[in-house]
């Protein structure tokens, strides 16, 4: 029996490019297909960018855009989804 609100399959995929070294550039794309909503059935398809910048051997900031087109879909009933969404993130490796 099939879960309720349970994607029947998902993909994502995700390409960088580092090019403009200390600079990654990269893109991305989200899909869910079979998403049984209680009357229907919906497919759902984003797409994601940003850029990761390498300060020094190990610190780097990452800028990501998640749902580029403002794509708007309600999986549970009365709670829209989606809207473009924006995050910052600081990364350090510890090393010897």
């Amino acid at each position: 029996e099939k879960i309720p609100y349970e994607p029947v399959f998902e993909f994502k995929a995700a390409v960088g490019y580092k090019r403009f070294s200390p600079i990654i550039l990269f893109t991305g794309l989200s899909s869910s297909f079979g998403i049984q909503k209680r009357l229907e059935e919906i497919d759902i398809f984003l797409i994601n960018a940003g850029v990761e910048s390498q300060f020094l051997k190990n610190i780097a900031l990452r800028f990501d855009v998640e749902n580029i087109f403002d794509q708007r879909y309600e999986i549970w009933e009365g709670y829209t989804e989606g809207g473009v969404q924006f995050y910052a993130s600081f990364r350090f490796k510890a090393t010897k």
